[in-house]
């Protein structure tokens, strides 16, 4: 239809993606040298152009970064959360923003003992005043933008398999 186009979507469904101008990237960092932990909370805060709130206000490691409690078993603490909400999410897989109104935001109050602090969209006052919140414009920016920064700093060998069983 002139309104967008389908595409392909998880377990085959089908699922109207709306033409949209792609997000924008940033690709080209400053100097984050390989450490001991895959990040300090004061480089994310810069990465991200954000801002933290809560916390001692003293620089933590995170080692890893997640966005639902069900890889929480599968990776390495300290652990942040990054929560984001569907609109925003849509934007970067190019789904329609008013198809779902889901928003992971609302995981944290009940879950916040689980992390070590957290990406948010905007300020979550049911949390500890004491816990470390992110406060970043969209997370899942911030997320992939991450992931270009750590690929970039990263000077091993990378290897890829492709497939869709049996790896």
């Amino acid at each position: 239809g002139k309104d967008g186009l389908f595409g392909p979507c998880e377990l085959g469904q089908r699922t109207r993606v709306f033409l949209r101008p792609q997000p924008f990237y940033r690709t080209e960092f400053s100097a984050f040298p390989a450490q001991k932990a895959c990040w300090q909370s004061d480089q994310l805060a810069q990465l991200c152009r954000g801002h933290w709130q809560g916390g001692d206000g003293r620089p933590f490691p995170v080692e890893s970064l997640i966005t639902s409690l069900g890889y929480l078993d599968y990776v390495s603490k300290p652990c942040l959360f990054v929560a984001s909400d569907f609109a925003h999410s849509a934007r970067h897989l190019r789904l329609n923003p008013k198809a779902g109104s889901w928003d992971s935001h609302r995981v944290l109050p009940r879950n916040w003992q689980k992390f070590t602090a957290a990406m948010v969209e905007h300020p979550l006052a049911d949390l500890p005043k004491d816990f470390p919140q992110l406060v970043v414009d969209d997370a899942m920016q911030c997320l992939i933008e991450l992931g270009i920064a750590a690929r970039k700093r990263f000077q091993g060998k990378v290897i890829g398999i492709t497939g869709s069983v049996g790896k």
